[in-house]
């Protein structure tokens, strides 16, 4: 007992020292410290001359009755952090003159007396995103007494259905945010009857499929969806931030309802705008949007190029697919001046993704003419592709070697080449390639900036769709499987990514895509594809899931070793494989159910046949026995040999 009493003197000491320092720093906060045994507040406590006041962790028995607490007037704020139900009917006594009330850990039912709300007459800020509301579909009536509130926080309020008839009676409300409620917005919500409401935050399903809902509300700049944002339907997404931009640059409701229409309708023209909201719009985190913005700038670029003269003043601005450093340099060496920030001495604007300009820099300054990256690449150089230069021949299959190199500093070496000396467009298919394959995290992340680099924007989505081309697992990936990954990015990226390119450089990396190549039927592009083997007079067609051999085949003449193993042919020997007149090592599978005909007689310089017997195990003797052509084979000098 004499601890306890020990302590509560302690505690009270520790209050009154608390209370005089505040007074005698004249500090306008007080953050009351925990009252651990200490049920009552020193009377001084009550004569403090403070604005803002915190209250929190009182124990629970916190004695208000007995109290005999004094107005504090000159409270402007107050944050009550703990759970306090005898305090709150009070608060319009103890605090007349309140702004601004944050309450947290309060805990509120259909029993609760909110009748408090409605007598703090001068509140102007109501924030209750930590307290718990159970079973209280609506918002308490006395809190649309509050003539003067400006905004009203609220979370963790899920029962939430409505908010009252009366709640359009709060005339000052300029933000309102309850993202966890369920509320639905329709046509007769008082939230459309707020004049002055700015800012709104709701769950995600409160205006599904009504996004033009948001063009009826009188002022609003800014609506914000709830937490579950991933199961929004893509079109909402897209408006929101489309809203938002555009209302925050106070668009008209008619710009607004063509862009709904544009995003239901990606085939629709956009609605005429001035440079400047051209500008503005390609701030938007849509990227289609933003392409779309792009190819109407440059139409209107395209009709009025300006003239680069020694001196202009260049301003870039946003992200480039190109080096920014080194085409700075080199407008420095055609006497040009590279600057960061538009003055009036600027007279080019150039613009990349995302420029991120704040003002009206056009209207400010009326001699700025506007270029896009592009723009200004066909200007400094006629070929178009300014400082990155066409590579020669040899060098691009040197870099294509390093890229699709096995070891992982030769792919470094590559990409730093890149890096320091510009990357041609040829090489999209192999940092394709190397960013798609390779598991170290800083090669892809290199890798993903040269093709960012060399790419339009729209791209970037192409690049992260999870569609494997390689495995290294125990099975790895097979050529069927790869050639139906290949084609859904070639559909992703038609002008992106050229077939022959992305094919060439899986083969060089893997060794796989002939499937893909066979299937096409281009025999230019087949015999291309194959150079290395038929330049060696040998052809792979193994596990190409062939139904019969491509007819240019036969045009080969030079081929003199062939593999055909694991194929859908319908015979064993295909047959025209005759019309290889130079044929000497064939390769076939063998299962119980083929049969070997008289065709295998036809292969004029036959030396080495190999056979691989499928689902059952032969020795050469066996398959002799149950293949008696072989024999035949045999004594025509063909060397036969049997894998088990």
């Amino acid at each position: 007992m004499k601890h306890y009493i020990e302590e509560e003197k302690l505690e009270r000491k520790m209050i009154a020292d608390e209370i005089t320092q505040v007074q005698q720093e004249k500090s306008l906060f007080f953050d009351v410290p925990p009252l651990l045994n200490l049920n009552r507040f020193p009377k001084s406590f009550f004569a403090l001359q403070i604005h803002e006041l915190r209250l929190s962790e009182l124990p629970k028995d916190f004695e208000w009755e007995g109290l005999d607490p004094q107005p504090m007037p000159t409270v402007k704020r107050l944050y009550l952090e703990t759970h306090s139900p005898k305090l709150l009917p009070r608060l319009p006594y103890l605090f007349p003159n309140l702004v601004e009330l944050r309450l947290s850990g309060q805990q509120f039912d259909r029993k609760t007396d909110f009748s408090f709300f409605g007598q703090l007459s001068k509140l102007e800020r109501l924030d209750l995103q930590a307290c718990r509301w159970k079973d209280t579909p609506q918002l308490p009536d006395s809190i649309s007494k509050l003539s003067q509130l400006k905004e009203l926080h609220i979370l963790y309020f899920y029962s939430l259905r409505r908010l009252g008839k009366n709640f359009s009676k709060l005339t000052s409300l300029e933000e309102f945010s309850a993202p966890s409620a369920h509320l639905k917005v329709d046509k007769n919500s008082p939230l459309l009857q707020l004049p002055n409401l700015r800012k709104l935050s709701l769950h995600d399903m409160a205006m599904m499929d009504q996004a033009e809902l948001l063009l009826q509300f009188l002022a609003l700049e800014n609506f914000k969806r709830g937490y579950k944002s991933d199961k929004a339907p893509p079109f909402f997404q897209d408006f929101v931030t489309l809203f938002n931009a555009a209302k925050k640059n106070h668009y008209k409701v008619d710009f607004l309802q063509d862009c709904i229409s544009y995003l239901k309708q990606p085939e629709k023209e956009l609605p005429k705008l001035s440079k400047n909201e051209l500008i503005e719009l390609l701030d938007l985190p849509l990227s289609n949007f933003r392409d779309k913005i792009f190819t109407e700038l440059e139409k209107r670029i395209q009709e009025n190029l300006p003239e680069l003269k020694a001196g202009t003043e260049i301003v870039l601005k946003g992200k480039f697919k190109s080096n920014k450093r080194e085409l700075k340099e080199q407008l420095k060496e055609l006497e040009l001046v590279p600057k960061n920030k538009i003055t009036a001495n600027t007279q080019i604007l150039v613009l990349g993704d995302l420029p991120k300009i704040k003002g009206d820099p056009l209207t400010k300054y009326p001699q700025i003419k506007i270029l896009s990256e592009k723009s200004l690449l066909e200007l400094l150089e006629p070929k178009g592709e300014a400082y990155l230069k066409e590579a020669p021949s040899q060098e691009l299959e040197k870099l294509k070697e390093l890229l699709l190199n096995e070891d992982p500093e030769m792919n470094r070496l590559g990409l730093y080449m890149l890096e320091q000396g510009g990357c041609p467009t040829e090489l999209r298919a192999s940092l394709f390639v190397l960013y798609k394959t390779n598991k170290d995290k800083k090669i892809k992340q290199l890798a993903l900036a040269q093709i960012e680099r060399i790419s339009p924007r729209s791209f970037s989505t192409v690049i992260k769709k999870r569609w494997p081309l390689y495995n290294t697992g125990m099975l790895g990936i097979t050529e069927d499987k790869l050639s139906k990954n290949l084609q859904r990015y070639l559909d992703a990226a038609p002008n992106e990514l050229s077939p022959k390119a992305l094919i060439q450089a899986i083969y060089s990396f893997c060794k796989m895509g002939k499937n893909y190549v066979l299937s096409y039927g281009d025999e230019s592009w087949a015999k291309a594809f194959f150079a290395t083997d038929l330049a060696q007079n040998k052809l792979d067609l193994a596990q190409a899931q062939l139904l019969e051999l491509p007819d240019y085949v036969y045009n080969w003449q030079n081929i003199e070793q062939l593999d055909i193993r694991h194929n859908k042919f319908a015979q064993l020997i295909p047959q025209n494989l005759s019309k290889l007149k130079n044929l000497k090592e064939l390769q076939l599978c063998l299962t119980p159910l083929d049969t070997i005909g008289e065709e295998i007689l036809a292969l004029p310089a036959l030396k080495h046949l190999h056979i691989t017997p499928i689902w059952f195990r032969f020795s050469l003797e066996q398959t002799l026995s149950e293949y008696p052509i072989l024999r035949e084979l045999i004594k025509k000098g063909v060397d036969v040999t049997v894998f088990r």
